[in-house]
């Protein structure tokens, strides 16, 4: 996966626009992240991998990273076929 296509799994799953109070006389939005897609499905897959108890647990979440690449390959694959 290039870092061109890994940046859709750096998007946030459920980004939201938050008012923030700063130091200075005006408050400023700032967006709030949380997990990116990445994230989520590398913690989705490690889920069922864990439930299996096949693998040893380092093994388990290299595993998951690699399940989660997978599928950002392919939906960045599908999102490339629509354009």
């Amino acid at each position: 996966m290039s870092n061109n296509d890994r940046s859709k799994g750096n998007q946030a799953i459920h980004p939201m626009e938050v008012w923030e109070e700063a130091n200075t006389l005006y408050d400023h939005k700032v967006w709030k992240a949380g997990l990116t897609k990445r994230e989520y499905f590398a913690a989705a897959a490690l889920t069922g991998l864990l439930a299996a108890n096949e693998l040893p647990l380092t093994r388990a979440a290299i595993r998951a990273v690699e399940v989660a690449d997978t599928i950002l390959d392919e939906l960045n694959r599908e999102d490339k076929k629509t354009k």
